[in-house]
């Protein structure tokens, strides 16, 4: 089978956008970092964020291909959201779950970190299956 490229690059932007949307000061960075225990000075630090950066994209992508794999041929966008929200409810938000469970963070702690899996694994099927 023939690999589209155009359509992961594509979800991996949505979802870097998406995590960079959600954890800034429009949404969730501040009670986030206040539950991580991550002050505004280490937020604001400079160094190593080019690598960071390019990382979390690579991740990204490797999301994108590998979500790929698993949505149905044809642009069926229900059936893609489906298969979002079922591989977010088996892995991410159980997997999230430990955050409260061993480390001891709070329920908002889990809920905007779930939250920012569920948004961006809809996003990223919808992207895939659209373009």
């Amino acid at each position: 089978m023939e690999i589209s490229y155009l359509p992961i690059i594509a979800a991996a932007v949505v979802h870097f956008v998406i995590g960079m949307l959600w954890y800034s000061p429009l949404l969730f960075v501040k009670p986030w970092a206040k539950e991580a225990g991550i002050s505004e000075a280490d937020m604001n630090k400079k160094e190593g964020m080019a690598i960071t950066l390019m990382s979390a994209l690579a991740s990204s992508l490797v999301m994108a291909y590998v979500l790929m794999k698993f949505l149905p041929a044809g642009g069926d966008l229900k059936a893609a959201l489906k298969v979002g929200a079922w591989l977010w409810l088996g892995f991410f938000a159980t997997s999230q779950l430990g955050s409260v469970l061993w480390m001891k963070k709070s329920l908002q702690f889990y809920a905007i970190n779930a939250g920012y899996w569920l948004v961006s694994l809809l996003a990223i099927s919808a992207v895939l299956v659209s373009l």
